[in-house]
Order: C-alpha cells, then sequence, then structure tokens
C-alpha cells in the first residue's frame, strides 16, 4: 500500500499535479515604526501591466500559469490591503497625498515537473496631490521553485516582493515629504539590476518521467517511467531586458484624460 501511494504521488508530481497557477492576494506587514511620523496619505491609483510583455515556458507540463488579468487584479489588490494595514490611524494633513502608479512591463514564467522560476519587470511611481512626480523606480523580482511547489506559490511570492518594494518605499515617502534623497530599500529577490536577477533563477529545466511507464506493472518500466528525464529546455531571461527609462509623463498623461 505504501508503495502505491508513493508511486501516485510520483505519477502526480510527473503529470503537473498541484501546478495551479493562480496567484492570490494578501496583505504584508512593515516596520511599525515609521508609522507614527507618517504625514501624507498613501492611495493606489493605477495598475496596469504590458498584456503583450507576459511569457510563459514549459516542459512537459500543462500550460498553466502565465501572468494575466485576474494576477494584475490580486497584485493591486494586495497592495491596497497591505498599506491599509500599515497606514496609522491619525489623519494626514489634508493638503498631503501621495498617489501610487504600479506598470508591470514583464513576466517571465519558466516551469517544468521538477522546479521552476518566476521573473517580472516593474516601474511604479509617485505622485503628490497635485499630480507631480515625486518618484520613479524600475525594479525586477524574481522566485525559484522547487518540486512539489506551484506555479501560483512563486507568482504570489514575487508579488509579495513587489509589494513589499514599493509600500516600504512609499510609506518612507510619506514620512519624508521634503527629502530628496531616498535611501535605497532593500527587499530579498528584487533588485534594479537585471544580471543580479537572473543569477537567482534556474538556467535550465529539466522534467523527469513518463507517467504511462510509470505506472506499469514492470518495476523497470515503471522505474524508468518515474526517473528518466521527458524533457529540457535553457531558459533565456535575458530577453527580458528592457530600457531603463518608462516614460512616465507620458504615460500618466493618458491616465489624466480618462
Amino acid at each position: 500500500m505504501f508503495g502505491r501511494i508513493i508511486l501516485a504521488i510520483g505519477v502526480c508530481v510527473l503529470s503537473g499535479c498541484g501546478s495551479t497557477g493562480d496567484s492570490w492576494k494578501f496583505s504584508v506587514p512593515l516596520d511599525a515604526q515609521q508609522h507614527a511620523s507618517i504625514v501624507s496619505d498613501v492611495g493606489v491609483e493605477s495598475v496596469a501591466s504590458d498584456e503583450n510583455e507576459s511569457y510563459l515556458n514549459v516542459v512537459k507540463v500543462p500550460r498553466w500559469g502565465k501572468f494575466d488579468s485576474r494576477d494584475l487584479r490580486n497584485l493591486e489588490q494586495s497592495l491596497h490591503l497591505t498599506l491599509a494595514r500599515n497606514l496609522p490611524d491619525h489623519a494626514a494633513r489634508p493638503d498631503s497625498r501621495l498617489n501610487i502608479h504600479v506598470f508591470v512591463r514583464r513576466y517571465v514564467v519558466s516551469w517544468s515537473n521538477t522546479g521552476g522560476g518566476v521573473l517580472a519587470t516593474v516601474a511604479w511611481a509617485a505622485t503628490d496631490a497635485a499630480g507631480n512626480l515625486v518618484f520613479d523606480e524600475q525594479f525586477h523580482a524574481w522566485q525559484t521553485e522547487f518540486p512539489l511547489m506551484t506555479v501560483g506559490l512563486a507568482k504570489t511570492r514575487v508579488h509579495e516582493q513587489i509589494v513589499r518594494r514599493i509600500a516600504t518605499t512609499a510609506l518612507w515617502l510619506a514620512a519624508h515629504p521634503a527629502v530628496a534623497d531616498i535611501p535605497p530599500v532593500e527587499v530579498a529577490n528584487t533588485s534594479t539590476s537585471l544580471d543580479e536577477a537572473i543569477s537567482g533563477l534556474p538556467v535550465k529545466l529539466v522534467s523527469m518521467g513518463n507517467p504511462v511507464l510509470a505506472m506499469m506493472p514492470s518495476v523497470t518500466l515503471s522505474t524508468i517511467g518515474m526517473f528518466g528525464p521527458s524533457g529540457a529546455k535553457t531558459v533565456q531571461w535575458a530577453p527580458t531586458k528592457l530600457s531603463a527609462d518608462f516614460d512616465w509623463p507620458g504615460y500618466l498623461s493618458t491616465i489624466d484624460e480618462h
């Protein structure tokens, strides 16, 4: 019986069971010490993505997990929830407000039945109550996962890193509206360097086994089915490289028109 259970689990892994690609909503706790010094309200004004720059690479597993409108909505709601959780209860100055704008420029999911990785390139900006640009940044967030982890979990972890970096910086800006020099925010698995991001991701993905052979009564065939490689792919993360500059004035003007 125990052997059959192990075999069933193995077949499930080989066939991509549990690799569902849906991310989910969350809120992230941040440093509570800065709450008392926050003087500006912070709100999420816009969250958008380039649908043409979402990619999914798979090796012998179902084509689940491409970044889509549901993931974008979960990311937006998670940013709302995180800011609401970490903003203080006291009233901010009525003339002081930060509006957050986020644009997911590129999103790559590469997956096999032995693991995979996710890489997102995000540009974001903060504007003041008058609509003036006060801060902007482009960074990369990434996550590597291993067997029995789901694509959805990897994407959610990337979203947590994105939300943590944006919200932490936004709250610092809300506490220091007159300071020009913003200290760098360090969040695990995020960087303004694409090379650093790629160094934390798998170079080659391999899927193992054949579910049909793994269920054969022959020990030899089932062993080959369980442990023989069924496919491999070298992952090209470098094509995710984009211009370091995002046209915030042009983008914000399109939002103002609506």
